[in-house]
């Protein structure tokens, strides 16, 4: 049986999800609701809710509109991901842990671009996951390279004999960028210098 669902009705179900009087669990279940019906209009209604005070709340928000899939959903993602006012566990939700290999790809571009170390651990998980598509990996071990703090550095070593070959090679060229980032050279392409000092 195929159940039509009005966008009167969607409005209504993101009504009480954005309701703060409402108790928490019910707020939860009008959440899973919207992300059952997978609509553009559901997506409205979840990202209206990235206001909320429960860090809880906003993380199941992060984590739905990943799940969905909808192209709607990834300007907030990226949005909420930058926005170092949100929780570090409603930002890695953002990002990290969408479906899309493509997507996550991005999202680790991002985070090696804000430079953040509290997205260290996380971008940590990714690379290590042998199951994980090479290109994400890649993109985690660059922006490890780009955060430069002494962990990362230890993290990118650990990788440099992974098996997978473009792993390997995107520690080595992360592990030269953390190099960079701390010895205070004016930049990274430095090639022509090199040549005309020789």
């Amino acid at each position: 049986m195929v159940v039509t669902i009005s966008n009167e009705q969607i409005v209504a179900m993101g009504n009480i999800l954005n309701d703060k009087t409402k108790p928490l669990n019910e707020r939860f279940r009008a959440l899973f609701t919207l992300k059952n019906i997978k609509e553009a209009k559901s997506v409205e209604q979840i990202i209206k809710c990235f206001d909320d005070p429960s860090s809880l709340l906003k993380h199941e928000l992060a984590y739905v509109l990943g799940q969905m899939q909808l192209d709607e959903a990834i300007p907030k993602l990226i949005e909420v991901l930058k926005d170092t006012k949100q929780e570090a566990m409603v930002r890695h939700e953002a990002g990290l842990k969408a479906s899309s290999a493509l997507f996550r790809h991005e999202i680790a571009f991002v985070l090696g671009q804000l430079k953040e170390e509290i997205t260290a651990p996380a971008l940590e998980e990714n690379l290590a996951d042998p199951n994980e598509n090479e290109m994400v990996r890649h993109e985690c071990a660059e922006a490890l390279g780009a955060i430069a703090s002494p962990y990362c550095w230890e993290v990118l070593k650990k990788y440099v004999k992974d098996e997978a070959r473009v792993v390997r090679e995107s520690c080595l060229v992360a592990l030269d960028i953390c190099e960079h980032e701390n010895n205070g050279e004016f930049q990274y392409a430095n090639g022509l210098s090199q040549i005309i000092s020789s």
